[in-house]
């Protein structure tokens, strides 16, 4: 009997009726089971995690009952091997596809799912999860036993409409992870500006209301779903020209919004330099003035002063914060971007020019606010020198008594101004594409500026 159905249109017949029968590909309730086991109950929201242990325990089942069949189809069939390539095909063309398209409904790029049901990364993180079990599920199958079938080739059809639009998803999801992490920010900086209070300038406030400030733990964030699409890059491709667009493409996204961001950190800085300097102008009075009106100049003086401090600090430490999150971007491309663009001529270096281009706006933004900065400090010097210097500090004493040495009070407040200057200018650490050293121009500008005003 065998015999004969071997020798019936070669035996295919007698197999494709064989794998067609297996109750794998005709029970409802198998393939019902399949999604529950990995999607969880129907209106549940999967989550990655979740999937990925649901696809390895119905991989392995699905491994198990091949391997089985295969015993079988061993002792039953004179060409074991051209079932085993009919059954493992039935497999991946049937049982997997069918859980793949309930599993990895692909996003629209027009009108992305919001981030509170997941957005755009939801599916990418699915889509790495199927990926990643199926390819074991592959290798699983191929060491039972799959005959001259190209397993692997079959496999990657599966997921050939998903990888196609790939890169176009991960952009647009970093995009959309981008735009969530600003709302997130504004919304914490408005409920900090609510809670403080609107704009005060009373003697030693900051000239504006709390702002937000450059941070390096965002922008470390940002790296870090830098490096997780980076992992998909590398997984979904095994040939390094493809992996060297992909992961060029991805930095890119890296370095615009790393730059966007810091960029606008220090516009905002600078927003307080400039309203610092309008407060300093609007209190500028002429010489002929009442005690009483000469007091309550010089304590509106001493407010605009502490503005002008205030906003000298606040810029100086988005310059530190500017360099730190240059450093790490750098960092980033060197330990894990750079090797993978080494296969597409041109491609690192390209990469780098970007880099340095992508940083030019923030540079741009930074050696304008130093110059405000030292505007500030110069006008600083001014109002000392004007408010407690005095034309018998110096003079030689009529009485013949030896003169006093000690540090005038105008002498040392600027001295202690000088040394806060300081402080902050040389620790100041601003990444230059062309390789200047702008930590030494704050205080060799200000050093200059000092030697005009008092010769």
């Amino acid at each position: 009997m065998l015999k004969d159905l071997s020798q019936l249109n070669r035996g295919s017949s007698a197999m494709l009726h064989y794998v067609a029968t297996r109750p794998m590909f005709i029970d409802v309730e198998v393939m019902n089971s399949d999604t529950r086991l990995v999607l969880g109950e129907q209106g549940s929201q999967a989550s990655p995690s979740n999937v990925a242990r649901g696809l390895s325990s119905l991989y392995k089942e699905i491994t198990d009952t091949v391997r089985k069949e295969a015993a079988t189809i061993m002792d039953v069939f004179l060409s074991p091997n051209d079932v085993m390539s009919i059954l493992v095909q039935r497999v991946l063309e049937q049982r997997i596809t069918i859980l793949l398209d309930k599993l990895l409904v692909k996003p629209s790029l027009v009108n992305p799912p919001p981030m509170k049901e997941g957005g755009l990364l939801l599916y990418l993180r699915m889509l790495a999860v199927a990926y990643e079990k199926t390819q074991e599920l592959v290798r699983e199958l191929r060491a039972v036993g799959c005959g001259d079938l190209d397993v692997e080739g079959l496999m990657e059809s599966l997921f050939s409409s998903h990888k196609d639009e790939y890169p176009e998803h991960e952009q647009a999801s970093l995009g959309q992870l981008y735009q969530a992490k600003l709302e997130e920010l504004r919304a914490e900086n408005q409920n900090v500006s609510n809670s403080t209070g609107t704009v005060r300038r009373s003697k030693g406030a900051s000239v504006s209301s709390s702002h937000q400030q450059i941070s390096v733990a965002v922008v470390t964030e940002f790296v870090r779903w830098n490096e997780e699409s980076l992992t998909r890059c590398t997984l979904f491709s095994s040939q390094p020209t493809i992996v060297a667009a992909n992961v060029k493409a991805v930095f890119t996204c890296l370095l615009d919004q790393v730059s966007q961001y810091i960029t606008d950190g220090l516009e905002r800085a600078r927003g307080s330099l400039i309203e610092a300097a309008a407060m300093r102008e609007r209190f500028v009075l002429g010489t002929n003035l009442s005690r009483r009106v000469a007091a309550a100049a010089a304590s509106v003086a001493e407010a605009a002063a502490a503005a002008g401090e205030s906003s000298f600090r606040s810029f100086m430490i988005s310059v530190q914060r500017c360099g730190s999150s240059v450093a790490i971007v750098q960092q980033y491309f060197a330990n894990s971007i750079s090797r993978l663009l080494l296969p597409v001529d041109g491609s690192h270096a390209a990469s780098c020019e970007e880099m340095a281009t992508a940083m030019s706006s923030a540079e741009g933004a930074a050696h304008k606010g130093l110059q405000q900065c030292i505007e500030t400090v110069m006008a600083e010097v001014e109002r000392l020198l004007s408010a407690e210097q005095k034309a018998t500090d110096y003079h030689s004493p009529d009485d013949g008594m030896a003169p006093d040495h000690r540090p005038t009070n105008a002498c040392t407040r600027f001295v202690l101004l000088v040394n806060f200057c300081g402080s902050f200018s040389m620790n100041m650490k601003l990444i230059d594409s062309e390789n200047i050293n702008h930590q030494s121009s704050l205080p060799i500008m200000l050093g200059k500026s000092l030697v005009q005003r008092t010769t």
